[in-house]
């Protein structure tokens, strides 16, 4: 029997299906226009995705229910495939599957494409900024290729998709797993349902991947209290654990026998750019690993600077900017502050962008919110507004803290004067599909 290459709740497709299929999508296409993808968590999604890269036709991944229609409207893309419903005017229906339908543009404008371009995604900051990352194919192998050697994937392992495909670290995985023929597997289950983890069960799960909010989510469900037997990985990417959680990982790593890896990356770079298998290395908590096969790091002035095949093109924000060839030459200037130890382990402390001046002070406001989450134990954003910091700080019965007690704290911990601190509470902090808060919507 042909080897599964994705298993949903509804279908197992092989590989050798999935090649028919995507030899049926590819013919539909033409390799001088650009492909848009509104995706799910869905089996559609990587069809669309997977029959793009095989034709050679570069691809913007965008997530269905955050789609604006400006897209369109900025980039003029050739073909669409998206669910069956609201068909933007101006497109045909020419082909479709699992719900799916592929449109192509009645009068489609012709542009130059750069011809290293492969992929468009969304820039995965936590300022909801809409700019798309230009990706070519050498960024993509170079990446896939290194994560594979970093984390030993093999062909028998079968690893859950739990993030937007449109964010570019559960993309890697979808790379990193097809091209070494193992399986994905998908389910519309959320990770905090126990029907998640009674599929994962029944399917063999052998890799789960997740952002600090999926292992927060996680942790509080005590999911992995009960052991999935042929669970050997986990992956952790997209900003920084709070040290309880990562903790908490670790000792359910060395419980339960599987491997947790700690990663750090950026779109810019493709995917990924350190990594470290946390319980082989437990006096490196805190830290983001080594860098990956391939790449180089160094320290300009507290900024973490990044060499690698994976560096992405550039930025784009119209489809005027799709001609454009590489601008990075190889080097990444990250934007976040941190060290290098003695054996090579990088640690991230924080973005330039959110230091904060208040009363002449510099305040790191990620390290505002380390404090509140370490001292307190509540999960918090904060931001700098004119009139000072406003923190937000989700709900919490069992610590009940008011606004006031927040304030209190921070007054009497950081020297910082009351009347410059503003905070409010809410259920759920605004968060963006990869888990990563919004902190324009911070108030």
């Amino acid at each position: 029997m042909d080897k599964a290459a994705i298993i949903s709740d509804k279908i197992i497709i092989t590989y050798e299906e999935l090649s028919g299929i995507i030899s049926k999508f590819k013919d539909k296409l033409s390799s001088d226009g650009l492909l848009l993808i509104k995706c799910g968590i869905n089996v559609p999604t990587i069809i669309g995705y997977a029959s793009a890269m095989s034709r050679g036709v570069p691809v913007m991944m965008c997530e269905a229910k955050h789609f604006d229609t400006d897209i369109i409207i900025n980039y003029r893309p050739a073909y669409i495939w998206q669910p069956d419903a609201c068909i933007p005017s101006g497109y045909s229906v020419i082909y479709n599957q699992y719900d799916y339908v592929l449109l192509r543009a009645d009068n489609p404008i012709k542009y130059n494409i750069n011809k290293d371009l492969a992929l468009l995604l969304s820039t995965s900051g936590s300022t909801g900024s809409s700019k798309f990352v230009r990706i070519s194919r050498e960024n993509i192998v170079d990446n896939t290729s290194a994560i594979v050697k970093a984390l030993g994937i093999k062909e028998y392992d079968r690893a859950m998709i739990m993030l937007p495909v449109s964010y570019t670290y559960c993309l890697s995985v979808v790379n990193t797993y097809l091209s070494v023929g193992a399986t994905l597997m998908l389910t519309d289950y959320p990770v905090h349902h126990s029907g998640f983890w009674r599929f994962a069960r029944e399917h063999s799960c052998s890799a789960i991947c997740g952002v600090p909010f999926t292992y927060e989510l996680i942790k509080r469900g005590g999911f992995l209290n009960k052991p999935i037997t042929s669970l050997r990985l986990a992956t952790q990417a997209g900003g920084k654990l709070s040290e309880d959680t990562e903790k908490y990982m670790l000792d359910m790593a060395v419980k339960h026998n599987f491997d947790f890896a700690v990663m750090y990356g950026q779109t810019e770079a493709t995917a990924r750019m350190t990594c470290h298998i946390l319980n082989r290395n437990p006096d490196k908590l805190g830290s983001t690993g080594r860098v990956i096969p391939g790449g180089d790091i160094h320290i300009e002035n507290g900024e973490i600077i990044y060499r690698g095949h994976n560096v992405t093109m550039g930025y784009a924000k119209s489809y005027l900017d799709l001609t454009s060839g590489d601008e990075r030459n190889g080097v990444l200037y990250t934007g976040d502050l941190g060290y290098i130890d003695s054996e090579g382990f990088v640690y991230v402390t924080g973005r330039k962008s959110r230091i904060s001046k208040i009363n002449g002070y510099r305040i790191s406001l990620d390290e505002l919110e380390k404090l509140i989450m370490s001292d307190l134990g509540v999960v918090n954003a904060c931001v700098e507004r004119e009139e000072g910091i406003h923190i937000m700080v989700e709900k919490d019965k069992e610590h009940g803290l008011d606004g006031e007690s927040v304030r209190s704290y921070l007054t009497q911990k950081t020297g910082i004067n009351g009347r410059l601190i503003k905070v409010s509470q809410t259920v759920t902090l605004p968060r963006a599909p990869n888990g990563k808060i919004i902190y324009e919507k911070v108030d």
